[in-house]
């Protein structure tokens, strides 16, 4: 179905959570094509869309497959989980769906959330919108590229697990130094 296709499939079938998954919808095809500079592009969305993977049954709120053509041919797949306000639970249905496609997103209403799943959502490159009443708005735009903050959580924790060594290490020695001195004084 294309996009007004799904509007109308959410006035029928829509709950709470998913009352502005049309603007959210909308907001998220135009920021993936906006550097598109394609004359002949077509979304597909598949609402509700279970995936089987590795014997897991998955379901995404909105898969949406976008393709067009700049010289040659392109194909993007994007997963968007609904919650009103429950962050991390959005967070952690996101993170199990995200790499089974290109980008994915999380839309929940103005939430505030706490730091470290924050920080999860962030390094699993997943987008954040937020919605009201009255707007709809991208605060962290989705990555294709992931998991940076691991490796540089991983590559601070190991320079400063080196540099304790060393200074227990030298420690060590300057111990060792004045056990010598003390024996050679007496």
């Amino acid at each position: 179905m294309n996009l007004e296709e799904y509007r109308r499939w959410l006035e029928e079938n829509g709950n709470q959570e998913e009352r502005k998954a049309y603007e959210v919808a909308e907001w998220i095809i135009k920021y993936h094509l906006a550097d598109v500079k394609a004359y002949d592009w077509e979304e597909e969305l598949l609402p509700r869309f279970w995936y089987t993977a590795h014997d897991e049954k998955l379901e995404f709120d909105l898969l949406i497959k976008l393709k067009w053509v700049n010289k040659r041919k392109y194909e993007r797949w994007i997963g968007i989980e609904f919650k009103e306000t429950d962050f991390r639970k959005v967070v952690t249905q996101a993170v199990a769906r995200s790499s089974y496609v290109d980008y994915m997103w999380v839309a929940t209403n103005m939430v505030i959330p706490d730091t470290a799943t924050l920080l999860e959502l962030i390094d699993y490159g997943i987008g954040w919108v937020i919605w009201d009443e009255d707007f709809v708005k991208i605060l962290i735009p989705a990555r294709f590229e992931r998991g940076h903050l691991v490796e540089m959580f991983r590559y601070l924790a190991e320079r400063e697990l080196r540099s304790a060594a060393e200074r227990l290490l030298n420690d060590a020695r300057v111990a060792q130094g004045m056990r010598s001195l003390l024996d050679f004084v007496k």
